[in-house]
């Protein structure tokens, strides 16, 4: 407020808040963020109402982060609304929201100005990404898809101009990804939670690879030590590999991994075909019933041989991972 005095006559003027920061518990209901002028808003831990009729929007906001925040029945289509009222918005990160009801309808993510979006949730809640042609970076980490015969292809399809992709593949005994056609030109990092247990899910990420000619960084993250169900070897990996693949692959990072034969095969292969491969990291999941010991997975990755003369691998339990996470995430930017 400005503290020189007034005019007799002349108008108050108005303090203009452009962010809102709200942490509040699970029956939180902020109830007055009708706020025009907002630029940032983030929302934590709280219950949103159903907006009511004269709900304009918010036409300046470019932040928008709601994290464990629910929703009531239908509530898919406020959120909808808030993001399609929000035509400015810039960053959106969705995580551990939650719909009341036993059933959703579609609903869509559609912003021009969108550069980085951020869902992480145990449901899709039936999503749907809209055209988001600014996107930049992007990270889709659904534990649980409500039908594995959704259209992933053209879910993929929406972030194919992107310069960082995580994504959750869907655990589903066939290759979801085999109709991709579409190029990554642009991806310098892919995070990808999967596991090898089974052929499907390998065919499914390696459809999504070879769409990736320019792919620099590459991590893994094992989203659950089962047995395996189907065994492949090198060979395996080697039929599927394309002219372009791994080409200016630099860094590799595999996490949570038991380090079964499918892994143990993948990351052969990865030192053999990446030429220009600088370091490997390997996080050993020590807890998982299936865990190879890790003398003989030290071992045995000691005799791979490797392509690149810079290749270092390195052999870390998931207690070390954490440390190192962040840092790693920085990496592409140096390459």
């Amino acid at each position: 407020m400005d503290p020189r005095p007034r005019r007799k006559g002349s108008p108050v003027p108005h303090p203009s808040l452009q962010g809102v920061y709200l942490c509040g518990d699970a029956h939180a209901s902020p109830r007055r963020l009708l706020l025009p002028e907002l630029t940032h808003l983030t929302l934590h831990s709280c219950f949103l109402p159903t907006a009511p009729p004269t709900f304009s929007g918010f036409p300046k906001l470019t932040w928008l982060s709601l994290t464990m925040v629910g929703f009531g029945e239908c509530g898919e289509r406020d959120l909808e609304a808030m993001i399609h009222k929000s035509p400015l918005l810039e960053m959106l990160e969705l995580e551990d929201v939650w719909i009341l009801g036993d059933e959703v309808d579609e609903w869509v993510i559609q912003a021009p100005n969108l550069r980085s979006l951020t869902f992480v949730a145990d449901d899709d809640y039936e999503l749907q990404i809209g055209e988001l042609p600014s996107l930049q970076e992007a990270n889709v980490t659904i534990q649980n898809y409500n039908s594995v015969d959704r259209d992933f292809v053209t879910l993929l399809t929406r972030f194919a101009q992107v310069r960082e992709l995580e994504f959750h593949m869907p655990l589903a005994e066939v290759n979801v990804l085999e109709r991709l056609s579409c190029s990554f030109q642009i991806l310098k990092r892919l995070v990808l939670h999967t596991d090898f247990c089974n052929v499907a899910r390998i065919l499914s990420m390696f459809s999504l690879l070879r769409s990736a000619p320019n792919l620099q960084q590459l991590e893994t993250k094992i989203v659950d030590s089962q047995a395996q169900n189907d065994e492949v070897d090198v060979d395996f990996f080697s039929a599927l590999c394309t002219n372009g693949l791994f080409t200016r692959l630099k860094i590799v990072t595999i996490t949570d991994a038991p380090l079964c034969s499918n892994e143990m095969h993948f990351i052969e292969f990865i030192l053999s075909e990446a030429r220009l491969l600088c370091a490997l990291f390997v996080y050993q999941d020590d807890d998982s019933d299936h865990a190879k010991p890790s003398e003989e997975a030290v071992i045995q990755l000691t005799k791979f041989r490797r392509v690149s003369p810079k290749a270092r691998v390195f052999f870390r339990n998931m207690d070390v991972h954490w440390r190192h996470e962040i840092s790693l995430r920085n990496i592409v930017d140096l390459l």
